[in-house]
């Protein structure tokens, strides 16, 4: 399931603001661009552009601590998606669906981060994906769907996933 809202993070080495490399945006680049993102970042990541907060709940490092043990087997090899794997779990899980999956639009903020950098200079972004029921009659969802950039500061919830 998804887990609470967490900030992205910053990669701050040398006091400036750098890319990890996590740019995959097609399917399979998720648990690449996981393993850059905490390869990079570490422990904590900086929460702010400038300054010297951090925090151990990055999203990448959310997702890729993640474990569930189910029948006494515990798996531990979870990812964050990335930005086109993110839309395919929208497409396959919700959207049109009479009964959407995987429990997305329970709560009041239904976007989760990819792990999909924007490849921009100072790489002060990153991919999400709002995730809305488009299945309502009579109700226009206008971010159904939908995917931008946030800032790495804006606290998005986490969907850790794995492949198998």
């Amino acid at each position: 399931g998804s887990v609470t809202a967490f900030t992205y993070g910053f990669y701050r080495p040398a006091r400036a603001n750098l890319g990890t490399g996590a740019t995959g945006t097609g399917i399979g680049t998720g648990k690449a661009n996981t393993a850059s993102l905490v390869a990079r970042m570490g422990a904590t990541a900086y929460t702010e552009s400038s300054g010297t907060p951090t925090t151990s709940d990055y999203a990448g490092k959310v997702a890729d601590d993640y474990t569930v043990t189910n029948n006494g087997v515990t798996y531990s090899d979870w990812f964050l998606p990335s930005k086109d794997e993110l839309n395919a779990m929208f497409e396959n899980l919700v959207k049109n669906k009479a009964e959407p999956l995987g429990n997305f639009l329970t709560a009041t903020v239904n976007e989760y981060w990819s792990s999909t950098e924007y490849d921009v200079y100072p790489y002060a972004y990153v991919w999400y994906q709002a995730f809305s029921d488009v299945n309502m009659p009579g109700i226009v969802v206008y971010d159904a769907g939908y995917q931008n950039c946030y800032d790495r500061r804006v606290p998005t919830r986490v969907r850790p996933i794995r492949a198998f």
